[in-house]
């Protein structure tokens, strides 16, 4: 006979642990700090990434005559290793990562962050000589496209400003 703890779940987890995007809408669950049994695994992972961010930063300076577009390439590993080693501060410190979030962002914010990933994403894809960046950043300018024509499809609709 067969246990019942041995069954798949399919009614209650039809996908295994796939991203609730109330978590994205609620602002009683955004608002919640993170916990204390991540917060120290969290934060070392985020300092690693602005360790990685910062080596291939030095990389990048003394490779710059081999790199296809070294300038880009700077400013983005410095701009993400920035923001990763403030995030790892914060959470070092036990600190609120971000203010309390009262509501959803407004539609026009999800659009205007749409038209930037499609138009850079767009062109990246457009001028790529490999087919592999190719897919990559089509697919990339897809999600742009589709949060700039569904901008409220995550967020129920709200009558007052979030963001």
């Amino acid at each position: 006979m067969r246990s019942c703890a041995l069954r798949p779940q399919l009614k209650r987890d039809p996908l295994g642990a796939m991203l609730d995007p109330r978590l994205l809408s609620d602002p009683r669950l955004m608002n919640q700090p993170v916990s204390p049994r991540a917060r120290w695994p969290l934060a070392f992972i985020l300092a690693g990434g602005f360790g990685l961010c910062l080596a291939l930063d030095v990389d990048t300076l003394r490779h710059w005559e081999d790199r296809p577009h070294p300038v880009f390439q700077l400013l983005f590993l410095t701009v993400v290793g920035l923001a990763a080693a403030v995030v790892a501060l914060r959470l070092f410190r036990g600190d609120p990562v971000i203010k309390p979030v009262q509501r959803p962002p407004r539609a026009i914010i999800i659009r205007v962050l749409g038209l930037l990933i499609l138009g850079i994403c767009g062109l990246v894809a457009l001028v790529s000589e490999s087919c592999g960046e190719r897919v990559e950043f089509g697919t990339m300018a897809l999600g742009g496209l589709g949060s700039l024509l569904w901008p409220t499809q995550f967020f129920p609709p709200q009558r007052e400003h979030g963001a």
